[in-house]
């Protein structure tokens, strides 16, 4: 059971890794090993394995919604952000793995030259939308380490 226990550590370190990577779900992937370690050895208790997805659905919550929530602080309007959806979107192919990032940026940008016509307020929105991401990237960090530190915890509790 300890070797199970050891791989499911390394598998989640990389999970951390993918939580600095856009487009990697590295937390929900933490989470797919979590629930695999569950199942195959019942090293995890119910409550902690509760927690972790508890975890798992702020991160996906916080991926999704810090660009956009940053573009309306930096005062992008309703369409703007649309606009930066769906540059999220189109530019995922793209630019692997960086596209949704720079999605976001150009189509903010874009949508708020096209309807406010002011370069400025546009580089702002758009410049606050990447910037948040950034901040997500660093709550999702501290979210991850969380969740490897309550795994390892527990794990060994159970070992």
């Amino acid at each position: 059971m300890i070797y199970y226990f050891i791989s499911a550590i390394i598998l989640m370190l990389a999970g951390i890794i993918g939580v600095v990577i856009p487009a990697v779900p590295g937390i929900p992937l933490m989470a797919l090993i979590a629930i695999l370690y569950k199942i195959f050895t019942h090293g995890v208790s119910n409550w902690t394995l509760v927690f972790l997805l508890i975890i798992t659905a702020i991160s996906i919550l916080v991926d999704y919604s810090s660009g956009l929530l940053g573009a309306k602080f930096g005062g992008a309007n309703g369409k703007s952000i649309l606009i930066g959806i769906l540059g999220t979107i189109l530019f995922i192919p793209i630019l692997p793995p960086f596209g949704p990032m720079i999605g976001l940026f150009v189509g903010v940008a874009a949508g708020e030259f096209i309807f406010k016509k002011d370069a400025r307020k546009a580089l702002k929105a758009a410049s606050s939308s990447t910037g948040s991401i950034f901040l997500g990237m660093v709550l999702n960090l501290i979210l991850a380490f969380g969740f490897l530190i309550i795994f390892i915890v527990n794990g060994i509790a159970n070992l």
